[in-house]
């Protein structure tokens, strides 16, 4: 590089001081797309934590009863709490992009406008890994498809022309009331995600030849809990012996979230012979299942 295009400290502080602030408005986008990473099926807790390794769960099922009260001497019962509590790790990840001298001197000396794209990556490609840790975990955090802490159940009949409309929406509401009956009603689903195959069956499928209400439409009207459903392409083929799947849980942050020790941010510039690195971390710590009978995963549509 010739002597009178060199860039001197004052320029490059400048330019660093462009990046962070580009860096920063891109940090700010909000990826709709990415249901998982985004909060959306998934409630989400921010630590704020850089430090700790391993991060505490706790499950608990709450035991109890009542007595009628009399006027003489009553023992009061008490509610017992069955929980475990467990640590599980928290794993960091890390990315980054380049960029040279050459780059440095196009954008401040000749005026070039500054190419983002690297840096749209590094966010694209953090938010995506966040999004499927959440869904599918890595091989130390466990994810939310088939977790092994929730419940499992095996549809009888496809969600397919083989089966009847009353078929698919008696597996329907079985499996929502399962939840309610096996918690004696202190568990209560209010969100279905379903594999969008199956989904596209039962919201076009006909109850019968001559009513034009759908399978779907037909059971959302009679279910006491069901208020949002969400059909996903990454349950087909997810279930037991790859068929497809749904998903029956309460979407509330005191039974489920994700938490992510440290959101995804640029961190360090580290100086190179012909330039320097951008490197940028998150750190995940999981998911925290509180209540596991409130989450029902059913195969075999």
């Amino acid at each position: 590089m010739p002597a009178e295009d060199k860039l001197d400290s004052f320029q490059v502080g400048l330019f660093k001081d462009q990046l962070l602030r580009i860096e920063d408005e891109l940090l700010q986008v909000e990826y709709e797309q990415l249901y998982w990473a985004n909060g959306s099926l998934i409630p989400i807790e921010v630590l704020n934590d850089e430090i700790s390794e391993e991060v505490a769960v706790r499950q608990t099922t709450a035991i109890g009863s009542w007595e009628l009260w009399r006027d003489y001497a009553t023992t009061v019962p008490n509610v017992d709490l069955v929980s475990r509590e467990f640590r599980q790790p928290v794993e960091e990840y890390v990315g980054g992009y380049s960029i040279s001298d050459r780059e440095i001197l196009a954008f401040m000396v000749q005026g070039r406008s500054l190419d983002t794209e690297k840096m749209q990556a590094v966010v694209d490609t953090g938010n995506q890994k966040l999004d499927d840790l959440i869904f599918y975990g890595s091989s130390k955090l466990k994810g939310f498809l088939l977790h092994p802490d929730t419940l499992k159940s095996t549809s009888p009949f496809r969600f397919n022309s083989a089966s009847t409309a009353n078929q698919i929406i008696s597996v329907l509401a079985e499996s929502e009331n399962l939840i309610v009956r096996i918690t004696k009603n202190v568990e209560v689903p209010d969100t279905l995600l379903i594999s969008k195959r199956a989904f596209d069956y039962i919201n076009y499928a006909r109850i019968d030849s001559v009513n034009d209400t759908s399978i779907l439409e037909y059971y959302l009207s009679k279910s006491a809990y069901i208020r949002d459903v969400m059909p996903l392409i990454p349950l087909d083929g997810k279930g037991e012996d790859g068929t497809d799947c749904m998903c029956f849980y309460r979407r509330d942050p005191s039974r489920i979230r994700a938490r992510i020790m440290s959101e995804i941010a640029f961190k360090k510039f580290i100086e190179q012979p012909w330039g320097f690195q951008r490197t940028a971390n998150m750190r995940y710590g999981g998911l925290r299942i509180a209540r596991p009978f409130s989450i029902l995963w059913v195969s075999g549509l």
